[in-house]
């Protein structure tokens, strides 16, 4: 399934957390609140928000991972303890597409670093928000309300213990749709576009192992991070 509707006008307030404790002096300065209004224009007119997403029968948990259909094994870390309990995986790569990241080139080939700083974190701020948008389109509109069933929280490979190699899992799943919306996968399990985000998420008509909170309780630097969710 493909999903394109998805609201990325920029939240000041998150912006702000990503630009650091500095954030409100360094935007008093005229020209930096000036490249800040400008890279929200720029946001508007580059980024491509688009999202593909598939489910999967779950035919069972061995240790630390979950068993799909067909024999098909995905997980580590925490993914068996979030998702125990679902019949249903689902498997979900978004983008933004590569536009902001061409702009955010040229501006570091013009010495621009600032504005390449500030276009930068508002695309990695957007292609977050695509994956959230997604999931909580499935988690309300999809499962709870047209199903009855109880979901997760999204977790992504490389966010915990769960290696970033089941990248290359979730990308054997979504095969087709990964290919529509333009997002394949490097060898060193780079996504390209750089601005794109992947996660998997249970669901079934039974309480799950984790339905609240968010994969932040789960990353290996969480302590340290400064942009952690509550």
């Amino acid at each position: 399934m493909i999903e394109t509707n998805f609201d990325l006008e920029p939240d000041e307030a998150v912006f702000k957390m990503h630009l650091g404790k500095q954030a409100d002096r360094v935007l008093k300065s005229p020209r930096n609140l000036e490249i800040y209004n400008t890279a929200k224009r720029e946001l508007a007119e580059l980024a491509r928000p688009i999202a593909a997403w598939n489910t999967f029968s779950i035919d069972g948990i061995a240790q630390d991972k979950v068993i799909l259909a067909g024999g098909i094994k995905i997980g580590g870390g925490p993914v068996t303890k979030v998702v125990c309990g679902a019949t249903e995986l689902v498997a979900g790569v978004c983008t933004i597409g590569p536009g902001m990241e061409t702009r955010i080139r040229e501006y570091i080939a013009k010495n621009e670093n600032f504005h390449a700083l500030v276009l930068d974190l508002m695309a990695s701020w957007a292609a977050g928000a695509v994956r959230d948008q997604l999931v909580m389109q499935l988690q309300l509109d999809h499962y709870k309300e047209k199903k009855g069933y109880h979901a997760s929280i999204p977790i992504g490979p490389g966010e915990s213990a769960w290696a970033v190699a089941d990248q290359r899992v979730i990308f054997d799943l979504l095969e087709r749709e990964t290919a529509e919306i333009g997002v394949r996968l490097e060898p060193s399990m780079l996504m390209i576009p750089v601005k794109s985000t992947s996660f998997i998420m249970g669901a079934g008509p039974r309480p799950l192992g984790q339905e609240s909170g968010s994969s932040c309780e789960h990353c290996t630097m969480k302590e340290k991070c400064t942009r952690r969710k509550q």
